[in-house]
């Protein structure tokens, strides 16, 4: 997994968290985020029969452009811990 940024060597930062998008009745989908912009909860989709649908997580990869002096500094400012393969 990852094989083609492996292979260009750009940095594995730590997964995304999964998020929950909800089917409603009329067959729109919307994400969580888009509940608080209508100004309902949660509670009051899922009450009113939308479908609750996960998404997993994501891996995220990272590349930085420029010379080596750089790329290093840009890289120790990164907020996350750089993983492993």
């Amino acid at each position: 997994m990852g094989t083609v940024y492996q292979s260009c060597n750009w940095l594995r930062l730590p997964n995304t968290r999964s998020v929950e998008n909800f089917k409603l009745t009329d067959g729109k989908s919307i994400s969580e985020r888009s509940l608080r912009l209508r100004g309902t909860t949660r509670q009051n989709v899922i009450d009113q029969g939308a479908e609750v649908i996960v998404r997993s997580a994501k891996r995220k990869y990272v590349t930085f452009a420029g010379d080596k002096r750089e790329r290093k500094k840009l890289q120790a400012a990164l907020r996350s811990e750089v993983q492993p393969y």
